[in-house]
Formats: C-alpha cells, sequence, structure tokens
C-alpha cells in the first residue's frame, strides 16, 4: 500500500515537472522551496508573537519568583523552629508547606502549557497566511512545486523564495484588509 501511494507521487510529480498533464497549454517547470520555519521567526508578525509571548513568559517568571521566595521563607522557619514547636503545629506547618510546594508545581506547569499553547496557536494562525501567500506566489510565479524547505534535501535547481513570501506577508499584514 505504502509502495503504490509511493509510486503514485513520483509518477504525479514526473507527470507535473514534465508538463504531461492533457491539455496544459503551457506546463510549469520550476521548481522553488520556502523556509517556512525562518519565515515565522522573521516575518513582522512573527517577530510580535515572539515579543509578546517572551513579555507574557516575563511575567509568569516574576509571580513564580514571588511564590519560590515565600516557599524558601517557609521552609526556613519550619527548618529553625521545627525542634522548638509542638508535634501538632510543626505537622501543621509541613502540612501548609507541602500544600503550597505542590500549588508551586502546578502553577509552574500551567504556565508552562499556557505559554506552549499560546505559541502554537500564533505559529498556526501566521503559518496559514504564509501558506496562502506561497499558493499565490505559485500560481502567480508559474511554478509547479514549491515545497517546504525541511522537506528538502538537495535543491539544485530549484529557486528560494523565502524572501519573497517574508516581504509578501509583512506587506499583507500592512495592507487594508482584503476580502476573500
Amino acid at each position: 500500500m505504502r509502495n503504490r501511494l509511493g509510486a503514485a507521487v513520483l509518477v504525479t510529480l514526473s507527470g507535473v515537472l514534465s508538463g504531461g498533464w492533457a491539455g496544459a497549454a503551457e506546463p510549469a517547470r520550476k521548481v522553488g522551496f520556502v523556509d517556512l520555519q525562518a519565515a515565522l521567526m522573521r516575518t513582522e508578525a512573527g517577530k510580535e508573537a515572539a515579543r509578546q509571548l517572551a513579555q507574557k513568559k516575563q511575567t509568569m517568571e516574576k509571580i513564580l519568583k514571588e511564590k519560590d521566595q515565600e516557599l524558601g521563607k517557609l521552609k526556613g522557619e519550619l527548618e529553625k523552629q521545627g525542634m522548638l514547636l509542638s508535634p501538632q503545629v510543626r505537622e501543621s506547618r509541613q502540612w501548609e508547606y507541602q500544600l503550597k510546594a505542590r500549588e508551586f508545581e502546578r502553577l509552574l506547569r500551567n504556565y508552562d502549557d499556557e505559554l506552549r499553547r499560546e505559541e502554537n496557536v500564533q505559529a498556526n494562525r501566521i503559518a496559514q497566511e504564509l501558506r496562502r501567500i506561497v499558493e499565490d506566489m505559485g500560481r502567480e510565479g508559474g511554478y509547479a512545486l514549491i515545497l517546504d524547505r525541511g522537506a528538502v534535501v538537495y535543491a539544485g535547481g530549484a529557486v528560494d523564495v523565502t524572501e519573497e513570501v517574508i516581504k509578501a506577508h509583512n506587506a499583507a499584514r500592512k495592507a487594508p484588509p482584503t476580502k476573500r
């Protein structure tokens, strides 16, 4: 099954590249590639998303640092006064410390998850915009194929369109919105 699919893809690609489609007036023969990861990071939208995430992370780290200091203070007090406290009070403070330590760990995980989720949302949104630009560029530029650089091992005669995609994306974000 997998070999048949691979063979079908190769036959299709060779047909596209050789211009062998019936009814095609002028075959598109250019092949290009784009580094979507680099484009994502170098567009104005990508840079702005990275700035926002860094700012959010910094705020979260400040809160975590304060919570960690509170936890350290509570642990220090417990260690200093441990032997002087009655067993009931000591147990109560140990329980309080353990509770706060679990809350800290939960907050840390929640912040990590939130940052990761936000990064994925932003990256997916920008990547979708970049894909539309690549599709338009491919159609208008007469490309038979534009591949993601991550999937290309060798691109001898292929054209790198990454810079064009970045410029087009930045220009599209500055232009007034159009209906699609």
